[in-house]
């Protein structure tokens, strides 16, 4: 068998392992082979059975991230339902959230507006050019100091 379809079948076995939906197969494999492609060199010298665990952890990693992306934009989701339904009550903690917000540095307000929008803390902290142990930790200040 050549090496290259002894691969390709190594990634759908490490697929198939996750069982993914068929709607999702065509772009976790896609997304497998992107992220192979990115680490080519470090592949080189991967043995053929080191090989197929390496890319059943790809497909692990994947499988999560598309978890959490989902579930972040059912929050999103969410949030966006409740600010079409404000009631006075709703009325008046918007206002004061807003007020809040307003004294907040720009950087703040930024992560804050990227955590509504689906991003994660991760990418957020890309973004903004910090650890995303700098932006749990700004949220956890916000949450204490909004909640006084």
């Amino acid at each position: 068998m050549h090496a290259a379809e002894k691969f390709d079948r190594d990634v759908e076995r490490a697929i198939a392992d996750e069982r993914w939906p068929r709607d999702q197969a065509d772009d976790v494999r896609q997304e497998v082979f992107l992220r192979l492609h990115r680490r080519g060199e470090e592949l080189r010298h991967i043995e053929d059975d080191a090989l197929l665990g390496f890319l059943r952890k790809v497909a692990r990693d994947i499988r999560i991230d598309l978890l959490r992306k989902q579930k972040r934009s059912r929050i999103a989701e969410s949030l966006a339902m409740r600010r079409e339904s404000t009631s006075d009550v709703d009325g008046e903690v918007q206002v004061e959230w807003q007020d809040f917000m307003d004294s907040q540095p720009a950087r703040d307000q930024r992560l804050v507006v990227g955590q509504i929008n689906g991003q994660s803390h991760e990418e957020l902290a890309d973004r903004e050019f910090c650890s995303s142990r700098t932006v749990y930790r700004v949220f956890r200040e916000l949450k204490l100091e909004f909640l006084q």
